[in-house]
């Protein structure tokens, strides 16, 4: 008898651990989209536009190349008073794919590592959103855009009556819009939810106010998403075609992509998707190292690049630290460094260590992209790179 009861409890046992996995194999397919996502791609890196959905921008005209010396030897280089005994070999050690040095327009050192080449196509993450501030200030300059101190839901009206009134173009291009976000990296907080949703626009109606906006410094990525649908909405275009006939053919840039949230809803990933070659990323730069202008046409107002790159004395929310008679700072997306109130370089950082910087005295432009961040802080190697350069 008792073996008859354990031969039934075993029976029973196969019976509800069949049953188990069909529940989670249903609960997989019928649950939601975020949570397979979650399961399927995986996590974020700078390879994952290849199973992404994408929209392709196609080459333009180039009609600039920078002049090509190549001459800077970094031997003797050193990185926080370390020396660097093999300059490319630290490099690719470090996942680095992509390192280019300018300077007046001359390619000075241009190396590519670990499988990349000139061509190949990099995902820039957070650079996105300075790309992103720079079309905003061109719709502010066509007036698509009346003022940057309008409430998002003027352009978005989907967000009214959400407790969003009092946010502003302002304060998601300045890290102060105060919005509510989970940073971990989990399929059901905000950050795993802008990466995996199909629906971004749905999502960001869902989003609350944490912090009265423009009293409290954090980024994140509701802010810049919102900016690329008041971008899609002021235009009447998608943010590609924007960026196509705003910046990539009057730039001349070569084939490029966009990462979307899905392929029915098509919205661009305002805040890291961004797909480049680094030598157009390069050419961005140029465009704001010479305050907008490109080929004596003036692309960007030369207005709008000096007050992106300018600490507002009057405005301490962005102020990241001072000390020194130094000082850095956020401001429209871009990060700033002075000396004695002066600009001495700002920066577009990324995620994995993606850098994009300009120091306008020394006309220089350097751009660091990779895999991994791999323990190594780029923006002060960089300035390593800036003071021997400028030895």
């Amino acid at each position: 008898m008792k073996q008859l009861k354990f031969k039934t409890n075993r029976r029973n046992w196969v019976k509800i651990s069949w049953a188990t996995i069909l529940l989670v194999l249903v609960a997989f397919f019928f649950s939601s989209t975020v949570f397979r996502r979650y399961v399927t791609l995986g996590m974020a890196d700078v390879y994952d536009f290849s199973h992404l959905p994408v929209k392709e921008i196609p080459a333009a005209k180039p009609n600039f190349e920078f002049f090509r010396s190549e001459t800077l030897n970094f031997n003797g280089f050193t990185y926080r008073n370390q020396a660097i005994g093999d300059f490319d070999q630290f490099l690719e050690e470090h996942h680095t794919n992509a390192f280019i040095v300018i300077k007046s327009d001359t390619l000075l050192y241009e190396k590519y590592f670990n499988g990349h080449h000139a061509d190949s196509p990099c995902k820039v993450f957070s650079v996105t959103k300075n790309v992103l501030s720079t079309l905003i200030g061109i719709a502010l300059e066509k007036q698509q855009i009346e003022n940057i101190h309008d409430p998002i839901v003027k352009y978005v009206p989907e967000l009214r009556g959400k407790g969003l009134e009092d946010l502003t173009i302002y304060h998601c291009l300045n890290g102060t819009a105060g919005l509510k976000y989970s940073s971990y990296y989990l399929p059901f907080s905000d950050e795993g939810k802008m990466y995996y949703k199909p629906d971004i626009r749905k999502q960001l109606q869902k989003i609350r106010i944490k912090n009265e906006p423009g009293t409290v410094f954090n980024t994140e990525n509701y802010s810049p998403q919102l900016l690329g649908w008041v971008l899609e909405n002021a235009s009447n275009t998608s943010v590609t075609d924007y960026l196509q006939t705003e910046l990539w053919s009057p730039l001349g840039l070569g084939r490029g992509k966009f990462v979307v949230d899905s392929k029915k809803q098509q919205f661009e990933k305002a805040e890291s998707g961004l797909v480049i070659r680094p030598l157009d990323l390069a050419k961005f730069g140029r465009l704001w190292l010479n305050n907008g202008q490109w080929n004596n046409k003036e692309i960007v107002l030369e207005e709008c690049v000096i007050s992106s790159t300018a600490l507002e004395e009057n405005n301490k929310t962005g102020l990241l630290w001072t000390g020194e008679n130094k000082s850095e700072f956020y401001k429209n997306m871009w990060w700033g460094f002075t000396t004695n109130g002066k600009i001495t370089k700002y920066s577009a950082n990324g995620h994995f260590g993606q850098r994009l910087v300009i120091v306008p005295d020394e006309k220089l432009i350097i751009i660091r992209l990779g895999s991994k961040t791999a323990d190594v802080s780029w923006g002060a190697f960089i300035s390593d790179v800036i003071r021997f350069v400028e030895k």
